[in-house]
């Protein structure tokens, strides 16, 4: 599905709203999280531990998901989510010293 399909917003909305759908979407969440944060420290050894990379990671995911579900709750009024996501993404590795 292409990030502008209308029907990303719909899927989200449901995955939001459905507890079902929202505790699968959060398992794939943290175990890709995890996957990422290995990955991150991986590249920058010297730079992050563990913790850090885990927090760097947390601190864009839990970011762009605030920010798309904020977005969605707007309704008609909703900006294109490939532009929030990557605003929040921006925000987010902003704040990271």
């Amino acid at each position: 599905m292409a990030p502008d399909d209308p029907l990303v917003a719909v899927r989200a909305r449901l995955i939001a709203t459905v507890p079902a759908l929202r505790a699968v979407a959060l398992r794939r969440l943290f175990d890709i999280q995890g996957q990422w944060a290995q990955a991150l420290a991986a590249a920058f050894p010297d730079e992050l531990d563990d913790l850090e990379a885990n927090a760097v990671v947390g601190s864009v995911t839990g970011a762009v998901i605030a920010a798309a579900m904020a977005n969605l709750r707007r309704g008609e009024a909703a900006r294109p989510m490939p532009e929030v996501v990557t605003r929040a993404a921006a925000t987010a590795m902003d704040a990271i010293p």
